[in-house]
């Protein structure tokens, strides 16, 4: 019986993403499927409506998640993360651990890349000490995208909790801080276990984000890890107000806040463990000697409310934390074009819970959009209705992805996953000339900031038509103008025929075949179809930047040989056919500019789309909500009632992160209306 649920799952998915578009294609396109055309008068069969795209294709989402792939933009707004990668770190890399005692580190902890992100935790206390550790050689770790170091919301842990558990619940009754305890130690002990690291060697710990990137460090006794410095940054008290007559406590602004409500810096500062004494040529505790459970901080003193506000950078250090984590943006229009660059991806290590081979957790993420995003059987859109409905429609079409959870992810594919990571790192570790080479996320890269702009330029400039159809000259300006968008993308893979023979400009044609061919094989033209990559997760990425990038290029093929077509059949004829094909053009513009707002939904790559619209002054950073750093306003309008949905934990207003705005630090604090 399993076996036959299996084969029909399969089948399922394959007729989900399988397309044909007439005998002459030769190549399949996994992410599109075809319908039966209408035709325009004395235009191309088919270019009234070529092409629906399948919204249920993992390709797109393969692609996205290992193109964002540690930049802050994407993973906080698809917050949800299904990949794990293999990443080096350099030699002499900085990573801080700041703590509110001088004692060592124990085995598991955590330490940040920077400087600006430990303080904002543990700054702004008494007795706070700064570590500063260097790596003392290439170190190996694994990264989980997403916001996978984020306490709050359901879904950022799935990928961690399955591989540890096969579920994403874990066990009951820890709260927070002790799960991410059990969570650090439980995948620093499986690394050890299946021979993935040691002492010194392997892969040595985790990478995660929330606002900014974070490593859980799985042994002190590494000589991997040097310390450089342990300085204590506690400042000196400011001076106590004048108090009012009554004997009330000085009215002050309450203090900084952070995701729900607490104190800035409480709601993490437990993962700092007490251990014992040291000096700076320190003995730490290791994975053997590391307590069992989670040390408890010593009672707060007496009056440390009063205290707490006379802290001279109780305010700057939330400000510094937030302007690190915009250092890492990543390629948007939000800040900095680069991400987290002192971790280096390893092409070959890439491992996505979006693959083909889970079958269970594809059917039930197609199952549930089937309603929530209007989609047939086969993951196609059956449109929006009116134009208002068609925008909001494609809106939740491009961001899908953020709804993305891996609840219905099997243990046996959980158990999968694990097999598969086991096998592949130990293969790498043993001999990683195995790997190809390539930069699958670089190209990935490439593809995403040539295809957005044009795109979007594309798209603006169809929607820009004549107000008067019946003027040739505005009419021809205009379709002038489109044209020389679209050849702009397909001026590498398009060779002009000799002929004048509109024919040629079918979709059918031997022309568009071999331009579509030449477009798709693109990035990977080295290699053949039947070529067999040494790593299976290289197979997948390679499929997904094949299926991707040949879904772009066939809407856009279709719509730049339609404006090939139309601008030799208005303007290179007589002025009767001239006159006659002018409303047609008019329709056809339309059909045009809903064939990318559908490419541009179905991939999803929305947040490329979000920005400041102001150039933000000196003093200020574009803002975007990340965990734990976000305003009063933020946390007061998304109760964690929201979890019960797996929704991400900011959900009831989410304006700021798509609409974000210039900040300044007094409005991190909530002490401004933006």
């Amino acid at each position: 019986m399993i076996s036959l649920i299996t084969a029909c799952v399969i089948g399922f998915l394959a007729a989900c993403a399988t397309s044909t578009l007439g005998s002459g294609h030769s190549q399949a396109r996994l992410g599109v499927d075809t319908v039966q055309p209408a035709n325009l008068p004395g235009g191309d069969e088919g270019e009234k409506s070529p092409i629906r795209l399948n919204f249920s294709s993992p390709a797109p989402h393969i692609f996205h998640s290992t193109f964002s792939l540690l930049k802050q933009v994407p993973n906080t707004v698809f917050p949800n993360g299904h990949t794990l990668a293999s990443v080096v770190i350099p030699p002499l890399t900085l990573f801080y651990h700041a703590r509110r005692d001088a004692e060592a580190p124990a085995s598991p902890e955590w330490v940040a890349f920077d400087s600006d992100m430990s303080y904002g935790i543990m700054g702004g206390h008494r007795n706070v000490w700064m570590w500063t550790y260097q790596t003392a050689r290439p170190v190996k770790a694994l990264y989980f995208d997403g916001e996978s170091g984020n306490l709050e919301g359901l879904g950022q842990f799935d990928f961690q909790m399955l591989l540890l558990y096969g579920n994403v619940t874990g066990p009951s009754g820890i709260d927070d801080i002790g799960l991410e305890y059990e969570r650090a130690r439980g995948l620093c002990d499986w690394l050890a276990a299946a021979g993935l690291r040691g002492s010194g060697w392997g892969y040595e710990g985790v990478v995660r984000m929330n606002a900014g990137f974070e490593m859980i460090w799985c042994d002190f006794l590494s000589d991997s890890l040097r310390l450089i410095s342990r300085i204590n940054v506690t400042a000196p008290l400011l001076p106590k107000e004048d108090r009012d007559s009554d004997g009330d406590e000085e009215r002050q602004p309450a203090p900084p806040s952070l995701a729900g409500g607490e104190v800035s810096g409480e709601l993490l500062v437990r993962r700092t463990c007490a251990t014992r004494s040291s000096s700076l040529d320190v003995a730490t505790t290791s994975i053997t000697t590391r307590p069992v459970s989670t040390p408890n901080l010593p009672d707060m003193p007496p009056g440390w409310k009063d205290r707490l506000r006379r802290e001279p950078f109780q305010r700057t250090r939330s400000w510094g934390w937030f302007d690190s984590a915009t250092w890492h943006y990543g390629a948007s229009g939000v800040g900095a074009s680069v991400g987290e660059t002192r971790a280096k991806l390893s092409g070959c290590g890439v491992f996505t819970f979006y693959s083909r081979k889970f079958t269970n957790q594809s059917l039930n993420r197609a199952l549930e959009e089937r309603q929530r995003l209007n989609l047939t059987g086969d993951g196609l859109w059956t449109g929006g209705g009116d134009d208002t409905n068609r925008t909001e429609a494609l809106t939740q079409l491009r961001r899908r992805r953020r709804f993305h959870h891996m609840e219905h992810a099997s243990q046996e594919e959980a158990h999968l996953m694990k097999k598969d990571i086991e096998m592949s790192l130990e293969t790498l570790l043993q001999d990683d000339s195995r790997c190809s080479g390539t930069d699958w996320a670089l190209i990935m890269s490439d593809i995403v900031r040539r295809t957005t702009s044009v795109l979007r330029d594309l798209e603006l400039s169809l929607v820009s038509t004549p107000q008067d159809w019946s003027d040739k000259h505005s009419v021809r300006r205009w379709l002038h103008n489109v044209r020389g968008r679209s050849h702009m993308f397909l001026v590498n893979v398009l060779q002009y025929p000799e002929t004048e023979d509109l024919s040629v400009w079918s979709t059918h044609s031997a022309l568009f075949n071999k331009t579509y061919g030449l477009c798709r094989s693109r990035y990977t033209a080295l290699l053949e179809e039947d070529t067999v990559l040494p790593v299976t997760e290289e197979a997948e990425q390679k499929w997904a930047i094949e299926e991707t990038f040949g879904t772009i290029c066939l809407v856009q093929l279709h719509v730049g040989f339609g404006m090939e077509r139309r601008w030799r059949e208005t303007f290179g004829g007589s002025s009767t056919k001239r006159s006659e094909s002018l409303p047609a053009l008019r329709d056809q513009a339309r059909v045009w500019s809903e064939q990318l707002s559908e490419l541009t939904a179905w991939l999803g790559w929305e947040d490329s789309n979000i920005g400041c619209k102001d150039v933000c002054a000196a003093n200020e950073r574009c803002y975007i909500p990340m965990w734990p750093i976000t305003r009063p306003s933020d946390s007061a309008s998304s109760p964690r009632s929201v979890k019960a949905s797996r929704r991400p934990w900011i959900h009831t207003d989410e304006r700021d992160l798509w609409e974000p705005k210039c900040v300044s630090e007094v409005c991190i604090e909530g002490l401004c209306d933006l």
